[in-house]
């Protein structure tokens, strides 16, 4: 399975978070994350989202124990709600973190206009954003990853994660007996707090200071 422990966690674990990372990243992103010590965190080794929904699946159905917390953040949002959608049993409770209720398709034309043009350049541009109000993050994401992403990242995947952002939207009523929580950032530059998705049945919160990369705060889990 493509996942992997990015937070192995101390003492005696009662929980498994499993962490579905934004557009242009993998797993490792949640290194960055404020994890409490009575969880453990896996996050894909991916940096595509192909398929990664029927190995969480697979993973789930067959080791699946405990309290199962499924975490998605920005387009790890997306996918968290539609694997809750359709595989509500297997998950204990659901969290989306900075997911945009909707991206309009001239959106994503233009998205894919200006990665097109200056790939690197662009990516570089949409990691600051991602960033912004975490300086030392930041710095030190672009000192341990950045390259490594700008290397290993093709345009294929890329264009597939905004098609898919493209045919998604997250609206309706949450499942049944699923605690839910939706959580946005007041200054979020990549997914702005006014197009957040509402939820029925989910506890709604907004952090007024907090930017795109909200498991970064000190959140419960």
């Amino acid at each position: 399975m493509s996942f992997s422990y990015i937070h192995e966690g101390t003492g005696q674990r009662a929980r498994t978070l499993i962490f579905l990372p934004g557009w242009g990243f993998d797993g490792r992103v949640g290194r960055y994350g404020r994890w409490p010590d009575d969880v453990a965190v896996l996050a894909p080794t991916a940096f595509t989202h192909a398929g990664l929904l029927a190995e969480l699946h697979d993973y789930l159905d067959s080791h699946g124990q405990g309290d199962i917390v499924l975490v998605g953040w920005s387009l790890g949002a997306h996918l968290a709600w539609h694997f809750a959608r359709l595989h509500p049993h297997l998950i204990n409770s659901l969290v989306l973190l900075a997911g945009r209720s909707s991206w309009p398709p001239a959106d994503i034309a233009a998205l894919k206009q200006q990665l097109a043009a200056d790939p690197a350049a662009f990516m570089r541009d949409f990691y600051r954003k991602c960033f912004l109000g975490r300086r030392q993050l930041y710095a030190s994401f672009v000192k341990e990853l950045q390259d490594d992403y700008l290397e290993r990242l093709g345009s294929a995947p890329l264009a597939a994660g905004l098609d898919y952002l493209a045919a998604s939207a997250m609206h309706g009523q949450v499942p049944a007996d699923l605690p839910t929580r939706v959580i946005h950032g007041g200054k979020d530059r990549i997914a702005p707090v006014a197009e957040r998705p509402h939820l029925q049945g989910a506890s709604h919160q907004v952090i007024e200071a907090a930017g795109h990369l909200l498991f970064a705060q000190p959140l419960s889990w």
